[in-house]
């Protein structure tokens, strides 16, 4: 019998590339974007969730692998233009821009790396392409490329993109050069419906005022300013947790103050034991003097 669970509806959507967007997200990227925009844009739009979550008043721009998830955007949006296309392969906005971008696209799927698209107009400025099993920097350098000079767009990715080495490392370093990259989040597993693992989110702008980068681990609510300098120092790693760190707090020993402590501790402990040996000595007619000068032989024997 064939299993139509949502489950094994979404393992087919993956097999073909096709990701499923949780509403929660559209909302998280959403609070993230501190501009002025009058329009948006998906690049994966799916059936449309990031969208969903914008005015009816903001224009909103999508573009969807599977035609059919674009039909259910076209249904469910309002003031929405979709084009049905391999976003890597074919822009099907060439020629636009926009003010904000919002994006979940899928994680480190395989893509051809041909010699159209090292010319491509998206493309043709990086040090190379991405590697053929990991698009994710192929999206996010079509993002920038689609963005205007005083946009922002916000990313979700998968935290290998942070470290990786080889090609990814140079696309990477080539966006740190150029100071597009202005946030870095660290999101915790299970934040979000069928996002099990830890993602990160890329906030990129154009027109970025210093070369700092902020670091924010949500998990542990930790931030930290890096300077272009630190994450060069780091060979360009963004990983959130080179950067932020959780101070651990070191208390500062007084060792003469300590001392101190112990010295009077241990005369009101010797003070003590002394009484009550009184009151023994007191009930047993035992010679208490006789006691008192058997300590005082002990504590001599320690000045020797």
């Amino acid at each position: 019998m064939q299993d139509y669970s949502i489950k094994s509806i979404r393992e087919s959507f993956k097999s073909k590339g096709v990701f499923y967007t949780p509403k929660e997200l559209g909302e998280k990227l959403k609070s993230l974007a501190d501009i002025n925009y009058s329009n948006v844009y998906d690049p994966t739009c799916g059936r449309g969730y990031l969208l969903s979550v914008f005015d009816d008043d903001i224009k909103k721009y999508g573009q969807e692998i599977d035609a059919a998830a674009l039909e259910d955007a076209k249904g469910g949006l309002v003031n929405f233009v979709g084009e049905v296309g391999d976003t890597i392969k074919v822009d099907r906005f060439k020629g636009m821009e926009f003010d904000l971008i919002v994006a979940n696209p899928p994680f480190s799927i395989k893509y051809e790396p041909t010699k159209e698209l090292e010319t491509d107009d998206r493309f043709n400025c990086l040090p190379c392409l991405a590697p053929a099993g990991r698009a994710d920097y192929m999206f996010i350098a079509h993002c920038i490329a689609k963005l205007k000079g005083n946009g922002q767009a916000i990313i979700l990715n998968f935290p290998g993109i942070l470290y990786r080495k080889a090609r990814e490392y140079k696309i990477r370093k080539y966006l740190i050069d150029n100071n597009y990259i202005e946030k870095v989040i660290h999101i915790k597993g299970d934040t979000f419906t069928d996002t099990k693992i830890a993602t990160c989110i890329l906030v990129i702008k154009k027109n970025k005022e210093s070369n700092s980068i902020l670091f924010v681990d949500t998990e542990n609510d930790i931030e930290y300013l890096a300077t272009y300098e630190e994450v060069v120092e780091n060979d360009y790693n963004l990983s959130v947790s080179t950067y932020a760190v959780k101070e651990v707090v070191k208390e500062v020993i007084d060792s003469k103050n300590l001392q101190t402590e112990a010295h009077n501790a241990l005369k009101e402990h010797i003070t003590e034991s002394l009484e009550f040996t009184r009151v023994v000595c007191g009930f047993e007619n035992l010679n208490f003097q006789d006691f008192v000068l058997d300590i005082l032989e002990l504590v001599k024997s320690f000045l020797d």
